[in-house]
């Protein structure tokens, strides 16, 4: 192989290396609706601490009554330890006041912006830019506080 041919190629590969990891991650505006900012009360079933993000699956009960199970993702656990998180304030069972924004597709996941945890008050934000683009951010507009 000639100097050139390898060097071609070893660009390539590094090419592929960038973009695979790139294209695994979603983007926030292409995922949910960011025309129908919505707030949901509900009880936490469970969490997933994954990565890239942090899954909390809560209970809400929709308009004709029945309860569903909603997939909450939010910003990275790191991000939420640095905003205020501990690992205990999702239990399963804590009740919970969640802002952002529902998936396109209609499938039951919500991209949060905010989550107030009602039994402490505290609502914890996502950096903006860490999850949601820059400009999308915890508005106040659907407070989940002034519904404690």
């Amino acid at each position: 192989m000639s100097g050139k041919h390898f060097l071609q190629t070893l660009l390539l590969m590094l090419l592929i290396c960038v973009a695979v990891p790139v294209a695994a991650h979603h983007s926030f505006p292409a995922e949910y609706d960011l025309n129908k900012p919505l707030f949901m009360d509900g009880n936490v079933t469970r969490v997933e601490l994954k990565n890239p993000h942090v899954e909390v699956f809560v209970d809400v009960t929709d308009k004709q009554g029945k309860t569903v199970n909603w997939e909450v993702e939010l910003t990275s656990a790191t991000s939420l330890v640095k905003g205020g998180w501990k690992s205990d304030s999702f239990k399963p069972g804590t009740n919970v006041c969640v802002e952002g924004f529902p998936e396109k597709s209609g499938k039951l996941k919500f991209g949060s912006l905010s989550v107030y945890l009602k039994s402490t008050g505290q609502i914890v934000q996502t950096p903006p830019g860490r999850w949601a683009p820059p400009g999308v951010h915890y508005t106040g507009k659907t407070s989940c506080s002034n519904r404690g």
